[in-house]
C-alpha cells in the first residue's frame, strides 16, 4: 500500500509550465516500477523489502520556526520550508548581470527554454522506482543561471527546512553554469526533523571551462 496514489497527485499545486506533463509522465512511471531490488549492482547494499511507501505526499511551508535566511555573506538565499519554498533573499543585484537564482517552480514557467532541456535529463524519472516518485510529486525546488564568463563572488545557498511529521519532502536543484562562470552553491538540510523523509536531487549542468566548487551541508542523524 502506498499514500502516493493518483488523489494524492491531483492535489499537489498546480504545475507550472511543462511540470504538469513530467509529473503525468512519471507518476506512470512510478506505477508500473518495482521497488529496487538487492540483484541490482546499484541496490545490492539495501534491502527494501520491509520498506512502506506510507508518507504524506505534499506538506506546504510557511516559514514559521525556520532558520534566518540572513543575506550576509551570501549573494541571494532561498528557503524551503517542507514542500514549499517560502522566502528569497537577496544581498546582490544578480538580475543585472544575467544570473537568475529563483524557485525551481517558478522557472519552469518564466524560463522553459533553459529549464525544460535539462529537468530530468541526467537522472531520468524512469531510472528506479524512487526517481519517478521524485519526478512525481516534486513541488519548490532551486534553479540557478549562470551565464559565460560571468562569475558570482559571494555564495548563493537553498536551506530545506523540514518540520512536517511523517512527510516526504522532495527537493531539486538545477544549476547551469555556462562556458566561463564561476560560482559557489551551498545546498544546506537543517535542522531535520527525523520524522519525515527527504527524497533530493542536485543536477549541476556545467559547460566546458566552467568552475563550480559545490558545497552539500546537511544536519546529522543520530
Amino acid at each position: 500500500m502506498t499514500t502516493f496514489d493518483r488523489a494524492a497527485l491531483d492535489a499537489l499545486p498546480i504545475a507550472p509550465g511543462s511540470t504538469g506533463a513530467i509529473r503525468e509522465r512519471a507518476f506512470a512511471q512510478f506505477e508500473a516500477l518495482p521497488v529496487p531490488s538487492q540483484e541490482t549492482e546499484e541496490w545490492r547494499y539495501t534491502d527494501l523489502s520491509d520498506f512502506s511507501l506510507d508518507f504524506v505526499p505534499h506538506a506546504p511551508g510557511h516559514g514559521d520556526g525556520a532558520p534566518p535566511t540572513d543575506s550576509d555573506g551570501l549573494a541571494a538565499s532561498i528557503l524551503q520550508h517542507n514542500s514549499s519554498v517560502v522566502m528569497t533573499t537577496s544581498g546582490q543585484d544578480l538580475e543585472s548581470r544575467g544570473v537568475i537564482f529563483c524557485d525551481l517552480d517558478l522557472a519552469s514557467e518564466k524560463y522553459p527554454d533553459l529549464v525544460d532541456p535539462h529537468l530530468h535529463s541526467l537522472v531520468p524519472t524512469d531510472r528506479t522506482k524512487f526517481t519517478a516518485l521524485h519526478g512525481a510529486f516534486r513541488t519548490g525546488g532551486t534553479f540557478l543561471y549562470v551565464p559565460a564568463d560571468v562569475g558570482v563572488e559571494m555564495p548563493l545557498q537553498t536551506v530545506t527546512y523540514l518540520d512536517a511529521d511523517g512527510a516526504a519532502v522532495f527537493p531539486h536543484t538545477l544549476l547551469i553554469a555556462e562556458r566561463g562562470a564561476e560560482v559557489t552553491f551551498i545546498d544546506r538540510a537543517a535542522p531535520c526533523n527525523l520524522a519525515a523523509d527527504h527524497f533530493g536531487s542536485v543536477v549541476i549542468m556545467v559547460k566546458q571551462g566552467v568552475q563550480v566548487p559545490p558545497r552539500v551541508e546537511s544536519c546529522a542523524r543520530d
